[in-house]
C-alpha cells in the first residue's frame, strides 16, 4: 500500500518495543486525518434532530472519537503488539463510522454530497490503518 513508506517514516517498530521518531502520536498522518474527521462529524451531527442526541449522534461521535483515541493510546504502549492491538480496535471503529454515515445518508440526516466527502475520508483512514497494521507486522516478522 502507498501508506507503508509514509508510516515507516513516522515510526519505527522494533520487536521488543515501539521506538518512535518524532515526539508523539500527533505526528502520525493517519491520526491527523482521523482527528479532522472527528471535528467534521461533530459539526455535521450537531444538525441532526434533537431526538437523536442519545442515539445516532452519540453512537456516531463515540465511534469517530475512538479512532484517534485508540491510535493515541496504542502509540503510548511499550510493545509493538500492544500498538497493533489498538490499531485493530481503531479499524473496527472506522468501519462502524463508515456504516453509520451510510445510515445517516439513507435516513436523510446528511445529503449525498456530505456523505460522499465523509465516505472518501473514512475509507482513506481505513486504508491507512490497515497499512499501519501491515507495517507493524512486517517489522515484527524481521
Amino acid at each position: 500500500m502507498e501508506y507503508i513508506s509514509d508510516i515507516d517514516n513516522e515510526f519505527y517498530v522494533s520487536e521488543g518495543n515501539a521506538a518512535k521518531y518524532g515526539s508523539n502520536y500527533t505526528n502520525l498522518t493517519v491520526w491527523k486525518k482521523a482527528h479532522q474527521l472527528v471535528v467534521e462529524i461533530y459539526k455535521v451531527s450537531g444538525r441532526f434532530p434533537a431526538e437523536e442526541k442519545y442515539g445516532l449522534i452519540s453512537q456516531l461521535r463515540r465511534a469517530a472519537v475512538s479512532i484517534p483515541t485508540n491510535l493515541a493510546e496504542g502509540y503510548g504502549r511499550t510493545t509493538s503488539l500492544d500498538f497493533k492491538r489498538f490499531v485493530m480496535i481503531a479499524i473496527g471503529s472506522a468501519n462502524e463510522v463508515e456504516y453509520l454515515l451510510l445510515l445517516c445518508r439513507d435516513i436523510g440526516y446528511i445529503d449525498s454530497n456530505c456523505y460522499n466527502e465523509m465516505y472518501n475520508k473514512i475509507t482513506e483512514i481505513i486504508k491507512m490503518l490497515y497499512a499501519v497494521k501491515k507495517a507493524i507486522e512486517v517489522k515484527l516478522s524481521k
